[in-house]
């Protein structure tokens, strides 16, 4: 077990920490005040032990961004991050599509992830449904078909894969940049045979490292309509929804719908006066994203606890109980890992002989 799993196995039997799983076992809302930002990412990731997944939603996405940076620290393996995508160019940021189908992803599959996002994000509406495409070394899949199911899954083909969500053929080589790796894979194949599977470096186009299987998610969401669910409806039942800040959620989401809403009624205004609109962004629908009303269902529904360095009144929240924390400002350790980790084995009780780091 590493220095880092030790220490939040030793937060969460903390006192504070078994109070706010013994609310929300019982169906209450726990609200941890007194939490400062340093803190939240700790509380969050000893909290999602207990759940098949976490969502975490921030005021901005700045904060987002902070606070997924943080429990990354804490188990880079499980965390994800689901920034808002651009709704008034076409085309995207292909890495933001990406880290939403991933994250979307480990919604659906339930393994314990813990998801970050800003309100932006999580009312955004998302794809209902993802398929999903897994090869294998040494069986039989169509070429062709192949090539034909990912460009439906959102891949674009180019001459050299460059960045997530791109394809490249030459002959029987499909060069792919799935989400799910950091490095894009060449799959090899003799007529409709996967012969193999290797990891390739973009720059230097060598091989790395070779794989039995590839999992092949989807490179953007796709079908989205007025009609599609937002990240929030996707939680499972079982799963838990931390609010960090959530006064302040509500306001940034109040005050970015109605900007959105205007500057939609600008942009209709500019199509209409423009001659030539096929040089024009098309204007996002009304319904891009959910009315607050999606967030009281989603806390209707699942587990959920509110994380407040102040403690403040939750104007829609009527089952809040306070669970005080003492957090203080930790030790800045610029860098040196050794002593960070002793300082965390020593306020665990842990003995720093032959630890762990990683």
């Amino acid at each position: 077990m590493s220095v880092m799993e030790r220490w939040l196995e030793h937060l969460h039997g903390l006192a504070p920490f078994q109070e706010g799983a013994r609310l929300l076992q019982e169906r209450q809302a726990p609200s941890v005040e007194g939490i400062n930002t340093a803190a939240k990412a700790h509380w969050a990731a000893a909290s999602a032990r207990d759940f098949s997944c976490t969502l975490i939603v921030t005021p901005t996405e700045d904060a987002a961004r902070a606070l997924f940076d943080d429990l990354y620290t804490l188990r880079p393996e499980r965390v994800f991050w689901f920034p808002a995508s651009e709704v008034w160019t076409q085309g995207g940021d292909a890495e933001s599509a990406a880290l939403r189908v991933l994250a979307l992803d480990a919604v659906r599959k339930g393994e314990g992830g813990v998801v970050v996002g800003s309100a932006q994000a999580v009312f955004q509406r998302t794809a209902s449904r993802m398929d999903t495409v897994e090869l294998r070394a040494g069986e039989t899949r169509e070429f062709h078909g192949l090539l034909g199911l990912l460009t439906e899954m959102g891949y674009d083909r180019v001459t050299t894969v460059e960045r997530p969500g791109q394809l490249a053929v030459r002959g029987g080589i499909l060069d792919l940049f799935p989400s799910t790796l950091e490095q894009p894979v060449r799959i090899d194949f003799f007529g409709d045979e996967v012969e193999s599977i290797r990891i390739f470096d973009v720059e230097t186009q060598r091989s790395v490292e070779k794989c039995d299987s590839v999992e092949i998610l989807p490179a953007r969401e796709e079908g989205v309509s007025g009609s599609s669910p937002t990240l929030l409806d996707l939680l499972p039942d079982n799963a838990l929804l931390l609010l960090d800040e959530p006064n302040a959620i509500h306001g940034h989401f109040t005050e970015f719908l109605a900007d959105f809403h205007e500057r939609r009624v600008r942009r209709e205004q500019e199509a209409e006066e423009e001659d030539d609109i096929i040089h024009l962004d098309p204007v996002p629908p009304a319904d891009t994203y959910a009315p607050w009303e999606n967030m009281i269902a989603a806390l209707g529904r699942v587990r959920h606890s509110y994380l407040q360095q102040f403690p403040r009144a939750i104007p829609w929240e009527k089952s809040a109980v306070a669970v005080e924390t003492h957090a203080k400002t930790p030790e800045r350790f610029s860098g040196r890992i050794p002593d960070f980790a002793k300082e965390l084995m020593r306020r665990a009780n842990i003995p720093t002989a032959d630890f762990e780091v990683f």
